[in-house]
């Protein structure tokens, strides 16, 4: 479902999911209104960051704790087998 311009207003100035993000954009339109924001590079950038750190607008809805890379050491062992060689059968 595409987002409409009522949902998308709610989800900035309404939802809660995002209300510890939201002061990035009041700090660069106290009412939250879209041709404000747009209206500079420097507001631009503030969407963003809002963007960026609240996960608004995302697949998800929200920010996914990255997953670290697993380290080398903490694999488990694998049995060394001499018949693993290709075309051996």
């Amino acid at each position: 479902m595409r987002p409409t311009e009522d949902t998308c207003e709610r989800e900035n100035t309404e939802c809660v999911l995002y209300e510890d993000h939201r002061p990035l954009l009041r700090e660069i339109s106290r009412d939250i209104v879209p041709p404000e924001i747009l209206d500079t590079p420097k507001r631009v950038n503030a969407l963003i960051e809002f963007l960026r750190l609240s996960g608004a607008y995302s697949r998800a809805g929200f920010i996914r704790n990255p997953r670290a890379a697993p380290k080398f050491e903490e694999e488990t062992d694998v049995p060394e087998d001499d018949d693993d060689e290709i075309g051996e059968g």
